[in-house]
């Protein structure tokens, strides 16, 4: 296949003709931002490529990142109006609902700190609770596998014993651990 480029004007508009192997001739009219034509030595085809391609790039990238960083932020406000421990934070639908913001005021009236007052603070909180929760939870699991482990072996010897009650004793602590946290909610409902 060859590829003809003819330039109308420089860097605006290129008109591109693809050769395909049936003899038919396809015309393309391409915007190119930032190219040069420029003639190859000894030839009478115009090229076109890119200038600095990388450089083009970047632009791209900052908008993907500045993407994939909205929808972390989205997907963590999401995920604390869902948990919500402390029945302080908006429900997923006053979160994501619409608003009417009034032109005439200087304040932003559909932001979300003028909306719920103390918004990105409790944000922070629930989803520091929702993590240590979940490590907890994770950490109980864990002896609980262990004390299942070391229970049925724990009257072969006196080592199996011993290692008995230290599963028995993380156990223990797992479960308070577990306790006081999911105490934590209903002691901050109360006060």
């Amino acid at each position: 296949m060859t590829r003809a480029a003819r330039a109308s004007s420089p860097n605006v508009m290129h008109e591109l003709q693809l050769q395909r192997p049936d003899g038919c001739t396809q015309r393309l009219g391409v915007a190119l931002v930032a190219c040069q034509v420029r003639r190859a030595a000894g030839d009478r085809r115009w090229v076109s490529r890119e200038k600095d391609s990388e450089d083009l790039g970047g632009g791209c990238g900052c908008v993907l990142l500045i993407v994939a960083i909205a929808l972390v932020v989205a997907a963590a406000m999401s995920l604390a109006a869902l948990v919500d421990p402390f029945d302080w934070y908006p429900s997923f639908d006053e979160l994501w609902a619409d608003c009417d913001d009034d032109f005439d005021t200087a304040r932003d009236e559909c932001s979300y700190e003028q909306r719920f007052p103390g918004f990105w603070w409790h944000l922070a909180v629930n989803l520091v609770y929702a993590v240590a929760a979940l490590v907890a939870l994770l950490v109980f699991a864990g002896t609980v596998v262990e004390f299942r482990e070391c229970r049925v072996a724990r009257l072969c010897s006196a080592a199996t014993y011993a290692t008995y009650e230290q599963a028995r004793a993380s156990l223990t602590l797992a479960a308070v651990g577990v306790a006081i946290l999911a105490a934590v909610p209903i002691v901050v409902v109360i006060l």
